[in-house]
């Protein structure tokens, strides 16, 4: 008889649980015969890679927090230290609303569509870690520059 090779899906930490209900689900069924082994790969280099994904946030976001502070009060002491006319003002104030009116998916889909018409002009632009800090520093940087600006008036 051929014996075939299944992989199924487990959340992480509940591979054993996987493994172990299906042996005892295949003895209480009689087919115990039908299955050589059951594997769950869970082990040090799992470990290591969700060690690696946290320290990769981590830096992600201090990264992000940095750049969007620096920038968010370079904005708000800009706009409050020197005089704008009345339209540019008008302007600056609903471009640093809009971030916190809209909901974050609206913000998230319009940054993919900027990002896909970015991609025509630069390779810069293809999807992955760049991508997510600068939208990132795009949602933050509205947030500190409203905190900074009311701190000042």
């Amino acid at each position: 008889m051929t014996k075939h090779w299944y992989i199924v899906h487990a959340y992480s930490n509940f591979e054993r649980k996987v493994a172990a209900a299906i042996k005892e689900r295949a003895q209480a069924q009689g087919l115990e015969d039908e299955f050589d082994d059951v594997l769950a790969e869970h082990g040090p280099d799992t470990e290591i890679l969700l060690e690696d994904v946290r320290q990769c946030r981590k830096r992600r976001v201090m990264l992000t927090t940095i750049v969007a502070t620096v920038l968010g009060t370079v904005l708000a002491i800009g706009m409050d230290r020197f005089p704008w006319p009345k339209k540019i003002n008008t302007s600056l104030d609903l471009v640093l609303h809009l971030p916190v009116v809209i909901p974050d998916i609206i913000l998230a889909a319009a940054l993919v569509v900027a990002f896909g018409l970015l991609r025509a002009v630069s390779h810069i632009f293809e999807p992955g870690l760049l991508n997510m800090i600068i939208g990132h520093i795009t949602f933050q940087v509205a947030f500190v520059a409203l905190v900074v600006r009311s701190r000042l008036s």
